[in-house]
């Protein structure tokens, strides 16, 4: 019968761990420099591998289609606040929370779009949304 001393399993193991974890492993986090976009970013979904949109600071709207490496502006219709909160489910239908509308001051702004942020349309919530999670 032969016995192997604790260290040499350990250390089998240790190797065999490392190799197939270096091969098995999770996505890891990125860090991009520069930032997106200036400050903070306050809302953030992406969809799939690709497609991604964030809120910044202020209330500024971008989209990715490059897994993040670029960011472009994207304009609300209207003169809105500033967006608040986004939710996609998939590349093309989304919403946006928009802030107060300008003409309505009692009814926060939701924005929608069937064709990945190209139209959006926009709906009026009453009693002004103090806080909501898209």
């Amino acid at each position: 019968m032969r016995t192997h001393r604790v260290s040499d399993v350990w250390g089998v193991l240790s190797a065999v761990l490392t190799i197939f974890g270096h091969t098995f492993a999770e996505p890891r986090w990125e860090i991009i420099n520069p930032y997106p976009v200036a400050g903070d970013i306050t809302a953030l979904d992406f969809v799939d591998d690709e497609t991604g949109w964030l809120v910044g600071e202020g209330g500024r709207l971008e989209k990715t289609t490059d897994g993040g490496e670029t960011w472009h502006p994207v304009q609300l219709p209207g003169s809105s606040t500033g967006a608040k909160g986004v939710d996609f489910i998939n590349r093309d239908i989304g919403w946006v929370l928009g802030g107060i509308h300008p003409d309505h001051p009692e009814c926060e702004q939701v924005f929608v779009t069937s064709d990945g942020g190209e139209h959006w349309d926009v709906m009026l919530v009453g009693d002004r949304l103090q806080s909501c999670n898209l």
